[in-house]
């Protein structure tokens, strides 16, 4: 195996990484919690949501910021 460094080699990349999924998680929560509050107005006087709601809630979210993760890499390619 060859010498990639001392400890320091360890926490190579680590910020970037850090304020990456920082923002990813901040927009996932952000559109969670939209998601629960158009699901309340929807079902009008219901005082709390089913659980297929939580989870129609988590995955529209978790689609929305998968998507902008990968248009946020996506690089056209020159011709």
């Amino acid at each position: 195996m060859q010498n990639e460094g001392n400890i320091r080699a360890l926490y190579r990349g680590l910020t970037p990484n850090i304020i990456g999924n920082s923002v990813s998680w901040a927009l996932y929560f952000a559109w969670y919690g939209k998601i629960k509050d158009g699901l309340y107005a929807y079902h009008g006087s219901q005082k709390e949501l089913s659980p297929l709601d939580y989870f129609v809630a988590s995955g529209i979210a978790g689609k929305v910021v998968h998507t902008w993760d990968l248009l946020r890499h996506f690089r056209p390619v020159d011709s």
